[in-house]
């Protein structure tokens, strides 16, 4: 069913291209004898291609071959050009839903071998691949048995295989769209992590101290010196005898004099000292 699928692409979408330029612009004679070559040829694939709607197309295509031919007997220009496009438009109503479903056909087996999904496990591919392979059967089944034979069966016909075709590839649509989200998830957390050596926003480099940090093995400012600890008492010798504590580097016993400096006279107070209070009569 899908051999000649590939061999017929090309020259249905250069067909379909085609027809489309020239309605876009206004009708002429010369726009719409080649639209109209268009759109025999296109009749003649999709016969071909789907042979329920066979005779319909056949059925169609004597009725626009009539009103081509009355068109092209006026004489008056700008009214054969109308009069042609309309005979156009009888086989454009039913081109357009074939062209839509062999367009689909083609996006369903692009879809599924999208990149994004041969990479999954079977376990979660293969329900989503059957179920639309299941529905797009159906779908080119109903275009090949069956025949309608007038024109307005054919095109519901058509715009129902449509829209079973819009639903076949859902399921493949919803999967690829979780593919992405994950991947785009995962782009977003690998983002937010340092890269190796890098250092943390608000974090000091190795071997750098943060503004105002102690280096270790110093005093904090303001902080006192170390305690000096208590000998023990010698087990050896008489009891409370304690060994001698070794005196502090001169000027630095309270209320000693500095080296070199004068002894204060006896009763004067120190400098940066409060004067002692006045003595009271008895």
């Amino acid at each position: 069913m899908t051999v000649w699928m590939p061999r017929l692409a090309r020259p249905l979408v250069a067909l379909a291209a085609l027809a489309f330029t020239v309605s876009a612009c206004g009708p002429s004679e010369e726009g719409e004898t080649r639209k109209w070559d268009a759109n025999k040829l296109l009749v003649q694939e999709f016969s071909s291609k789907f042979a329920a709607v066979k005779p319909a197309f056949e059925a169609r295509q004597q009725e626009a071959q009539v009103a081509w031919d009355k068109a092209k007997a006026l004489t008056d220009k700008d009214q054969r050009a109308q009069e042609m496009r309309k005979a156009n438009e009888l086989l454009t109503v039913m081109l357009t839903p074939a062209q839509d479903i062999d367009r689909k056909f083609r996006e369903i087996d692009q879809l599924r071998t999208d990149p994004s999904l041969v990479v999954l496990p079977a376990y979660q591919l293969n329900p989503v691949l059957q179920a639309t392979d299941w529905q797009v059967q159906q779908v080119r089944a109903s275009l090949q048995t069956g025949p309608s034979t007038t024109p307005g069966e054919a095109i519901g016909r058509l715009r129902a295989a449509n829209d079973h075709l819009a639903r076949a590839r859902e399921p493949l649509d919803r999967l690829k769209a979780q593919v992405a989200e994950r991947q785009r998830l995962q782009n977003a957390a690998t983002a937010g992590q340092a890269a190796p050596g890098s250092v943390p926003p608000g974090s000091v480099p190795p071997g750098q101290l943060a503004p105002g940090a102690v280096p270790p093995g110093q005093p904090m400012p303001g902080s006192l010196p170390p305690a000096v600890p208590t000998p023990a008492p010698d087990p050896n010798g008489p009891p409370g005898n304690v060994p001698l504590q070794p005196l502090p580097p001169p000027g630095t016993m309270p209320g000693a004099v500095p080296p070199g400096a004068a002894a204060p006279a006896p009763g004067a107070v120190p400098p940066g000292a409060p004067p002692a209070p006045a003595a009271k009569p008895f």
